[in-house]
């Protein structure tokens, strides 16, 4: 399904660049795609997604339960998430008010993908200034993170979501408005307010110290994103059980290098761009996005699904190549050939392991795990909800 949706989105660009040059299809761009990946999302089968069926059960759970119980114990699951209080509190609230508007999980499924996709839609409207930068946006952002956004994390895509009207704000120095923003982006899922490091970032002007400082950092990860992980996965018990899950060694599958080297050929393509950038420092938030994106990629070393917390971040990385890429001979032959290696790593997978909902698909593992639900351990439930679900590849 990748490789269609890059090949549509590079045919959509042509296509509408033919129209006219000195017109600006960039609307036109956007609203198109937003519909396509919605309705590629909204309509996924249930075992797309490591989350997708878990997420559907969720849904159907808190919709069915009492106001009092969603609301209990918000404090205690928001700043001391455990196995027994539960964790993100904002899921149940955002699940229960949105049981009064869609009909069914399967609505919910759509809901979550307008909400992320539209949110993902404005900010490139928004920042990325040229159509060829919008498209290369969106094919940036389908290899990398939609699979994840909102095809698979839930919680995670509609913290992000929040996050990117926070930085639109941020973008125009409101910054009391970002940072409330960003604490209720961190209500539906704690990873959001590593976002925050863009709020010291966006006072401080030395747009090269950043970026060529994120470098060996980049390298510290790319060694010690075990140690990286244990520090994030410290905080309580319930995030610790991604540090005991050993990822790669309990699926015998090889790490994604790949990935780390293509963010890395970006990033040195980048400071061609920046070098040469006569507003580089009006541009700063698109580099420090950047480097932010190079520093935590790496931990995709310890388990695929940590490229959600370089999601934070990943749009400006795309956008910054695309807005910027026309500034000499060099960047514009780059950005092409940048095009090709992106096609050609699409096209040799072309099967990505995407179903429709009314298509049969199996789940990739033929093991299953036994999943709780965060408020099931809740005093005042008296209930136990269990359920059994294919734990699909990631």
């Amino acid at each position: 399904m990748l490789l269609i949706l890059v090949s549509f989105f590079i045919l959509m660009y042509f296509f509408l660049h033919s129209l006219g040059e000195t017109l600006d299809y960039r609307k036109n761009f956007v609203i198109v795609a937003a519909i396509t990946m919605i309705f590629l999302s909204g309509l996924r089968h249930e075992y797309v997604g490591n989350d997708t069926f878990v997420t559907m059960m969720k849904f159907d759970y808190y919709s069915e339960t009492p106001w009092r119980y969603i609301l209990e114990d918000f404090w205690e699951k928001y700043s001391n998430p455990n196995s027994d209080t539960g964790k993100d509190p904002g899921e149940e609230i955002f699940d229960k008010l949105i049981s009064y508007i869609v009909p069914d999980s399967r609505g919910f499924l759509i809901a979550i993908a307008f909400f992320v996709i539209t949110s993902i839609s404005i900010f490139i409207y928004k920042h990325a200034r040229t159509l060829h930068s919008v498209m290369f946006t969106y094919i940036f952002y389908a290899m990398m993170f939609y699979p994840y956004i909102p095809n698979s994390a839930a919680r995670q895509s509609l913290a992000l979501g929040i996050v990117l009207f926070a930085y639109t704000l941020l973008m125009k120095k409101k910054r009391i408005e970002f940072i409330i923003l960003l604490l209720l982006a961190s209500t539906l899922h704690k990873s959001s307010l590593i976002a925050g490091i863009m709020l010291p970032l966006s006072y401080f002007n030395k747009v090269r110290l950043v970026y060529y400082g994120a470098i060996p950092a980049f390298l510290f990860m790319c060694f010690f994103y075990n140690e990286a992980a244990e520090i994030l996965g410290a905080a309580n018990d319930i995030y610790e059980g991604y540090i005991l899950n050993n990822y790669y060694e309990t699926r015998g599958k090889a790490r994604p290098f790949m990935v780390i080297v293509m963010i890395a050929g970006l990033y040195l393509y980048n400071i061609i761009i920046m070098e040469r950038d006569p507003n580089r420092e009006d541009n700063k938030y698109y580099y420090y996005g950047t480097a932010l994106t190079l520093v935590f990629t790496p931990l995709i070393l310890f388990d695929p699904s940590a490229i959600r917390l370089a999601s934070y971040f990943g749009l400006y990385l795309g956008m910054c190549i695309g807005n910027l890429s026309n500034i000499t001979t060099i960047t514009r032959n780059g950005f092409i050939a940048i095009i090709a290696i992106f096609y050609l790593r699409v096209a040799s997978q072309p099967d990505d392991g995407y179903r429709f909902m009314w298509q049969e698909k199996e789940s990739e593992r033929h093991k299953s795990k036994t999943t709780l639900l965060p408020t099931e351990h809740s005093k005042a439930r008296d209930v136990s909800l269990t359920y059994t679900w294919p734990v699909a590849s990631a």
